[in-house]
């Protein structure tokens, strides 16, 4: 009995000691909720999509065309060619803001530039540096930076366009196909093989697990693809052959830079009396009571209200509408929330 107890303590000893070298897991805060998902290309294995001019262009690795489909309702509205470049093997695929064209993984090493409306390429750029490459994703806050998913070796490549050389390489325990990067973090389509579920994973800068969530399940599931953010902050996911493409909202609330502006000159004032104080007044949308307005957003699809920097939570449902509100006692920190629904 004594040798058994004994045996138990090192066991317990050494699995906290192996935890203690891991990154903390947990579920996603907020999980990630599909609002939306519309038709897949028949075609191919696996592929990517790119949001640009309000529609969801999508490649497969067995075209050599992108769709152009409307994001509501999934209707393929027309199509953009490409030349022989292309070799009916399209990959990955991101819209470049900066130059205005997008760019294409195809077979071997090159991602290729191309203009929206298709074509012969401009240029190309060796995306194989350090590995291999499916999912590409230009990123719209940074110049000539391209994200790079690998699929063989478990890493995310962080590429100058330019010089072509790895800024930074983040280390994964899985192999990626699809890549976005979300703040400060990397949400990754995790590249499966026949057997395994399709993840999306969501790490930080080290490589970290910081959560992961499950696609919905189908035959050819862990051929999820590339993924981009569309404006609103909505993540987008090619799923497999014979899925879907999927919406996601993944709570997260987009940034929108404010235009620097140039102060103009005036003339030095007149000495005036001075004025007598006023109440502040509180602007509406002032979550927090610090006198200004907070950016916040609710969408009916999933019911997510969420403020930047205050608070995400669910409440609601598709058929309510947000009102506007004030109350009487104003409490710093407690969360309001106002709908008119139907039903209630």
């Amino acid at each position: 009995i004594v040798k058994k107890i004994i045996v138990g303590v090192l066991v317990v000893l050494a699995v906290t000691a192996l935890c203690l070298d891991r990154p903390a897991f947990s579920a996603c805060d907020p999980e990630p909720v599909i609002v939306n998902q519309i038709p897949r290309i028949s075609g191919g294995w696996s592929g990517s999509v790119a949001w640009y001019n309000s529609k969801i262009y999508e490649v497969a690795d067995a075209t050599s065309y992108a769709l152009i489909k409307n994001p509501v309702t999934g209707e393929t509205e027309g199509s953009i060619p490409f030349s022989s470049w292309a070799g009916d093997d399209t990959k990955g695929f991101t819209y470049d803001p900066f130059r205005g064209t997008f760019w294409c993984k195809a077979y071997g090493q090159w991602a290729y530039q191309v203009a929206v409306t298709g074509g012969d390429y401009i240029s190309r750029i060796n995306v194989n540096s350090g590995g291999f490459a499916f999912g590409i994703w230009c990123d719209p806050d940074e110049e000539n930076v391209m994200w790079v998913a690998d699929p063989v070796y478990a890493q995310v490549r962080k590429l100058n366009m330019v010089t072509q050389e790895v800024m930074q390489t983040v280390y994964t325990t899985f192999n990626v196909r699809g890549v976005c990067r979300v703040g400060d973090t990397l949400w990754c389509v995790r590249a499966g093989e026949p057997g395994d579920a399709g993840v999306l994973i969501q790490v930080d800068m080290d490589g970290n697990e910081l959560c992961k969530h499950f696609l919905p399940v189908t035959r050819y599931d862990h051929d999820a693809g590339g993924c981009d953010l569309d404006p609103s902050g909505y993540l987008w996911i090619e799923g497999g052959k014979g899925s879907a493409i999927y919406q996601y909202d993944i709570g997260y609330i987009p940034t929108t830079p404010t235009p620097a502006t140039t102060a103009t000159p005036s003339p030095s004032p007149s000495p005036s009396p001075s004025p007598t104080a006023v109440p502040p007044n509180i602007d509406s949308g002032d979550y927090d009571g610090d006198g200004s307005s907070d950016l916040g957003i609710f969408r009916p699809a999933s019911g997510l209200w969420a403020v930047r920097g205050v608070t995400r939570v669910y409440f609601g449902g598709g058929t309510d509408e947000p009102l506007p509100g004030r109350s009487e006692e104003r409490r710093v920190g407690k969360e309001c929330r106002s709908r008119w629904s139907p039903y209630h």
